[in-house]
């Protein structure tokens, strides 16, 4: 049944799970103010292709996920406003999917049992555009755009000068990166990564730095068919005072023993899953339980997404980013920050196994995009 848009304000009054399709993040938030005021709660923003002709030429449409009504304070607290999580979101709504042609652009909702369409409006313009813009130059994806403009900070500071905007947007980046659980770093450690990705350097600078502090190493391995050792591993090593060795990656049994090791693996393959199966197998076979994925910050967010989907199908805990030297979209490395699941270790800014490290991730990411992050 489709009901006029009042009886959507009254459904607000029942504890409710929403549905909103729109243009953008600008509609989305006009809908949301207009229909429920402050007592709803966005709790998920993501892309959804138009269907038909309109997912070859159309705008990609805007899915807003809310929380209406009671439900919004009986739930605990979550971390941002655009949190990813949905709890049961997706088993309230049953909603029919339907064809739409090219040309409808409608925001549908659900509460219980009543379905709502509520009139297409035309495309509107962002009311911060300058903002929007320098945040598009800086590499945030359009993705972790859309979910800013839905946090009620930035409606906050509409009419506010750039720098608090700016300023408002780094502090809500902090908050949202710092509200994820950090995994620690064990006494078994293996580095994954794909070819390319700078893994045998960033192997050596967190020896390096592990050995330097204190940190005990029993092992320094090499997995891979080869006998060779990388070279800058191998200089690592000596300079710590350990020694580096070869086993083959498809070895049978358990050859690591139980001591602390650090442990190089092979090149994570992107396009054979038995390939990624057959390297859990070892890692958990012999007990190695963290386990970080090395990406090359130059590489485009879908490659970087990508890559990450493998390594979380090896087990990934921790993710460190490389050849940032030469990287000038810092912005791009958002989507991982906030949307990812493995807890940020260290940035890699050189090829030298010494130096050229930063470890607090976050606060190097929002130096380079975000001036002024937090102070508002």
């Amino acid at each position: 049944m489709v009901s006029s848009a009042h009886i959507l304000k009254e459904s607000a009054a029942a504890p409710a799970t929403y549905r909103l399709v729109v243009r953008s993040a600008e509609e989305a938030v006009r809908t949301i103010q207009s229909q429920w005021g402050g007592q709803a709660k966005v709790v998920s923003v993501r892309q959804v292709p138009g269907q038909g002709l309109a997912g070859l030429f159309g705008r990609p449409r805007l899915e807003v996920i809310a929380r209406v009504g009671e439900s919004v304070e009986a739930n605990p607290p979550l971390p941002n406003a655009w949190s990813t999580t949905l709890d049961d979101a997706e088993s309230q709504l049953r909603e029919s999917r339907e064809e739409r042609g090219a040309d409808e652009d409608v925001a549908v909702a659900r509460a219980g049992g009543t379905s709502v369409a509520l009139a297409p409006e035309s495309e509107t313009v962002d009311a911060l555009p300058l903002l929007v813009d320098l945040l598009r130059r800086a590499g945030f994806s359009e993705s972790l755009r859309n979910r800013l403009q839905l946090a009620p900070e930035w409606e906050r500071v509409r009419s506010a000068p750039l720098h608090r905007q700016v300023a408002v947007v780094g502090k809500t980046l902090r908050d949202l990166a710092s509200a994820r659980a950090v995994r620690p770093v064990t006494s078994r450690v293996a580095f994954l990564g794909s070819a390319g990705s700078g893994k045998s350097t960033a192997f050596s600078k967190w020896i390096m730095r592990h050995v330097a502090a204190g940190g005990a190493v029993g092992r320094v391995v090499h997995l891979g068919e080869s006998r060779a050792i990388p070279t800058i591993l191998q200089e690592s090593a000596i300079s710590a005072g350990l020694v580096a060795e070869t086993l083959a990656e498809g070895g049978s049994g358990s050859t690591l023993g139980s001591d602390p090791v650090a442990l190089e693996c092979g090149a994570l393959s992107l396009t054979d899953p038995e390939a990624r199966r057959m390297q859990r197998r070892r890692l958990d076979r012999d007990q190695i339980s963290t386990r970080i994925l090395v990406l090359n910050a130059l590489y485009d967010v879908a490659t970087l997404q990508r890559i990450a989907s493998a390594g979380r199908e090896v087990g990934a805990t921790h993710v460190v980013f490389t050849h940032l030297d030469e990287l000038t979209e810092w912005g791009r490395l958002w989507e991982l920050l906030v949307e990812g699941e493995l807890s940020p270790l260290f940035l890699s800014t050189g090829p030298s196994a010494v130096g050229s490290r930063e470890d607090d991730v976050i606060a190097a990411v929002l130096r380079r995009t975000v001036p002024g992050a937090g102070r508002v």
